[in-house]
């Protein structure tokens, strides 16, 4: 199960990275756990590896719940001014 909460989490850490809607640092520890969640499916392959499971678990959750908590309701509009700039970068 924690490969896809580890899917999860960098499937919400790399879109919110890209866009910048929260703070660097907080989507980079995304990125770690979701790093370490992957790394943690491994523990069928050796039992050395168990002790990243409830790292990997607990800290995804505690992530899930600091990122809602930092996300925008809503994104900012585009104004008139920025699509102009845009378009005319092109």
């Amino acid at each position: 199960m924690s490969y896809q909460l580890a899917l999860l989490v960098a499937g919400v850490a790399v879109p919110v990275l890209l866009v910048r809607l929260a703070w660097a640092p907080l989507v980079w520890a995304g990125l770690v756990l979701a790093a370490l969640g992957m790394v943690s499916t491994l523990t069928l392959a050796t039992l050395g590896l168990a002790v990243t499971l409830p790292i990997a678990r607990f800290g995804a959750i505690a992530w899930i719940l600091a990122i809602s908590a930092v996300l925008p309701r809503r994104r900012p509009r585009a104004t008139a001014s920025a699509a102009t700039e845009t378009a005319s970068r092109r």
